[in-house]
């Protein structure tokens, strides 16, 4: 049943999927489960998934032996498309349904009687170090209650934690299609909220909807139309494997079909014109084609970085935005815009109140994350960040040039998925957090070179000699009569070493930076956070612990946050004001329940330092290729002129090297099918 290719015409690596594909994959999976089941350990007393999935692994391995390789993760380097499809096509999920083993009362999962019961942040753990050690395990079904109040948190912690490829898909309507809509229906459902649908696994659950079956080919033409990161169907369960080839014939003759068409003929033969857009692996090999030495090491990474939409295809226009960034945003950028977004708030609550409207009292990233995330989805793709900062007048949302923003927006997204959780989004904070001790270590320096030692400074500043001085008399003297040049320096050191936040500075709290150190602070964030998961089981039930200490607005305020410390027996070089100044990087006056889960990412900067490393060489390297072929053009112009001619030179459009490196790279391929 295989299509026969020519070899004097076809590459013998060409991989030329049979005809009978869903067939020949049904029936060796339905092999697997029988022989999974026949040696599988019990489960009688708990759900032993680990043992479970080895045996699944161990059976994999003996029935497909080149499975075993990757499995082993032996596999290095770069593998074609053959390779890859004969190494991984087959995997495990894992449909954990925890909605019906959650305890409402105490939060907590137990999978069976007399297993191990967890909080849904232990389950996160749990799931990730399962995936790590059962490379075989790539889906994860429903893996937290829809009434688990810290269900969001805990999805985007693990997240955070999975390993790369492992695809989680939670029960809502934006992953869990509904397929009583029919296929038409999930059209209207896609125009009318298009993101719920862009780079996000899908999931068609048949179990349920048997019946639905013989119309799975017009779901399948919708699915493979939408944007969607992966799609999956789940079967109902048979007896036999007679049953589920009748059951998949619908399937497979769809697959029959589109499979002839597209592997029949390399190329284009029905006088079409070709696909304007450039798929991963013709972006590939026509840069190679092309000569860009650094194709095998940094093409896939250019390609996911410019997909923002997870089309899986650039266009031109796409191409182009490489032009505007250089890599991900580094902290002095990310801090600049901490400090936008909290000045376009003020002015937003003054602008209000000035009209006699009702002002709520909110975090500007709260406030930020509402906006963006107006359904509740609790993900940020670029377009809507782009898009809330349009709507508050951010200077680089309105121009034409939007590469500031795709900057803050990459070192958020270091996953690369296109979007980030509005958990992950809050990491912001933290990364201007740690940009802020910075600044404390500048004013720092700048103390001990100009005056000797910090109680020196304090006593130069201390005019009146009143053992205290003011925000404003700090600031005044520091730049005007001391010529220290950046104003947020000083008022991040002031933020930082205001024990009491009375803006009012003592020669007490002035001597803290005397014996202030950024990793210190930083080992005792971890120790703290440690202390609360001993106290209090989870970060979450920690926040509930400190906001029970604090008194008026909702959130924890200074007071409950060193009260709540001291009730721990808290004793760490750093003191509880300055933990707290760390955490309310936005000076809101008050910590959320984000605030205390970002403790959970503070690696947050060690991770955005190595994303940084593999993505600036690439994009530096791909603007080398471009300028190199540009001054090759000019020079191939220059050429072609008559010498005694007097031609102005025409300015270069950087946009316009980009549309030409597209189309050449099209030419490059000349239409063939990848």
């Amino acid at each position: 049943h295989n299509i026969q290719a020519d070899e004097d015409q076809h590459d013998p690596d060409e991989y030329c999927p049979p005809l009978n594909c869903i067939n020949i994959t049904a029936k060796l999976c339905a092999d697997l489960v029988k022989k999974v089941v026949a040696e599988g350990p019990s489960l009688a007393t708990e759900d032993d998934f680990a043992s479970a999935l080895s045996c699944f692994q161990k059976v994999l391995c003996e029935t497909v032996p080149s499975c075993a390789t990757r499995l082993a993760g032996d596999a290095s380097g770069w593998q074609s498309l053959l390779e890859r499809q004969r190494s991984s096509c087959i995997f495990c999920a894992l449909d954990l349904d925890a909605g019906t083993v959650f305890q409402e009362e105490g939060a907590k999962y137990c999978f069976a009687e007399g297993a191990t019961e967890r909080s849904a942040e232990e389950l996160a753990g749990y799931y990730a170090e399962l995936c790590r050690s059962q490379p075989s395990l790539r889906m994860l079904l429903r893996p937290f209650a829809p009434k688990d109040s810290s269900k969001a948190e805990a999805l985007a912690k693990l997240r955070t934690l999975l390993p790369e490829g492992v695809v989680v898909i939670e029960e809502e309507a934006a992953m869990y299609r509904n397929l009583d809509l029919g296929s038409c229906g999930l059209v209207a459902q896609y125009q009318g909220n298009a993101e719920a649908f862009s780079a996000k696994p899908a999931l068609y659950d048949f179990t349920q909807r048997a019946s639905l079956l013989p119309s799975a080919p017009s779901y399948l033409s919708v699915s493979l139309t939408l944007p969607e990161a992966s799609r999956s169907l789940v079967l109902p369960k048979v007896e036999s494997w007679e049953e589920l080839e009748a059951m998949l014939r619908p399937v497979s003759h769809f697959f029959r079909q589109v499979l002839s068409s597209m592997y029949a003929e390399t190329r284009a033969t029905d006088g079409r014109e070709k696909n304007v857009n450039l798929g991963s692996a013709q972006f590939r090999e026509g840069l190679t084609r092309l000569g860009w030495v650094d194709a095998e090491k940094y093409s896939d990474v250019i390609f996911e970085l410019l997909d923002w939409r997870k089309h899986r295809s650039l266009s031109a226009s796409d191409l182009a935005a490489v032009e505007q960034i250089d890599g991900p945003a580094s902290l002095q950028q990310l801090d600049a815009f901490r400090l936008w977004l909290c000045d376009a708030v003020r002015q937003r609550q003054a602008s209000k109140a000035s009209d006699g409207g009702k002002t709520v009292e909110e975090s500007p990233m709260t406030m930020l994350v509402n906006r963006m995330d107006a359904s509740g989805s609790g993900s940020v793709s670029f377009g809507s960040f782009h898009k809330a900062l349009k709507a508050m007048h951010h200077p680089s949302a309105s121009s034409e040039n939007a590469g500031q923003l795709r900057e803050v927006f990459m070192s958020l997204d270091l996953s690369g998925k296109g979007s980030v959780s509005t958990q992950e989004f809050s990491c912001l904070s933290l990364l201007s957090a740690r940009y802020q001790l910075k600044r404390v270590a500048l004013v720092r320096a700048f103390l001990e070179k100009t005056f000797g030692s910090h109680k020196a400074a304090f006593k130069a500043i201390d005019e009146d000699r009143k053992g205290s001085v003011s925000a404003d008399l700090w600031l005044d003297a520091m730049i005007k009569q001391h010529g220290y040049q950046d104003r947020e320096d000083l008022a991040s050191c002031l933020n930082f070493i205001d024990k009491d936040g009375s803006r009012v500075l003592t020669s007490k709290e002035f001597e803290v930076l005397g014996g202030f150190s950024e990793d210190q602070l930083v080992q005792d964030l971890k120790a703290f956070r440690t202390l609360l998961e001993e106290k209090h089981g989870s970060l979450r039930q920690a926040y509930e612990a400190f906001a029970g200490e604090s008194s008026g607005a909702a959130g924890v305020d200074v007071e409950a946050f060193v009260a709540g410390c001291r009730s721990m027996g808290l004793s760490l070089p750093s003191t509880p004001r300055l933990l707290f100044n760390f955490l309310d990087a936005m000076h809101f006056g008050r910590l959320q329940c984000k605030d205390f889960l970002l403790l959970d990412s503070l690696d947050i900067v060690e991770r955005l330092q190595r994303a940084s490393d593999t993505l600036r060489p690439a994009i530096l390297s791909i603007k080398a290729l471009v300028a190199d072929r540009a001054r090759g053009h000019e020079e191939d112009d220059a050429l072609a002129l008559d010498d005694e001619e007097d031609t102005a030179k025409a300015p270069v459009d950087p946009e316009a090297q980009w549309v030409s490196l597209h189309k050449d790279l099209r030419d490059a391929i000349e239409g063939e099918i990848f």
